[in-house]
């Protein structure tokens, strides 16, 4: 992957930072990967850089915030879309009652940073896979989302399911969720 590329997903993943209240103005200023050459990395910067007040007298209206919103986040949208695809190989629940996506391929050493995200999931060198904490309160399918969403938000990889994809230890009700949600998410996005 090019330079050109990783600042561009690396801009996306700061703006996703900052909107999510994660990280304040001070470190995405310091961080950010400026471009005088990519427009829109420049936008992006100039967008987090005057954020619309919500509140106080020189608040936006509701309006032009939505507005907003919508702009920055189809701009972060676009710097996404050069996303790498993992073909899951398995889906299952492991002997610690963890949700496992065992990829296709070896991975890249960067999976192992998904957990900075703080969000209970997590790379297995010798699985080769994503995975959760033991499954209690969530059931399957919202684990199998959230492995999803935290691993394309993070990492920029794209987790597709097939007619390949194996189900091991999972319950056909259980399947059917995965699938049905997996299906719903990736017709809402039109991936």
């Amino acid at each position: 992957m090019d330079s050109r590329k990783d600042n561009r997903k690396y801009g996306a993943y700061l703006a996703r930072q900052f909107y999510n209240g994660k990280k304040p103005i001070r470190l995405i200023e310091d961080e950010f990967p400026y471009s005088e050459t990519d427009s829109d990395l420049k936008e992006l910067f100039r967008l987090i850089k005057n954020t619309p007040k919500r509140k106080g007298l020189f608040k936006a209206s509701k309006e032009k915030y939505e507005n907003y919103i919508i702009n920055v986040y189809q701009l972060i949208e676009d710097l996404e879309s050069d996303l790498k695809q993992e073909i899951i190989k398995e889906v299952l629940i492991n002997d610690k009652n963890e949700l496992l996506l065992k990829i296709s391929g070896n991975g890249n050493p960067t999976y192992q940073y998904v957990y900075r995200e703080a969000a209970g999931v997590y790379w297995d060198d010798n699985e080769k896979g994503f995975k959760s904490t033991p499954i209690k309160e969530w059931t399957a399918s919202k684990w199998f989302l959230q492995i999803s969403s935290i691993v394309k938000s993070c990492l920029g990889v794209d987790l597709v399911i097939d007619e390949k994809t194996r189900w091991n230890k999972i319950s056909d009700t259980a399947i059917n969720e995965i699938k049905n949600a997996y299906n719903k998410k990736h017709s809402a996005f039109g991936n």
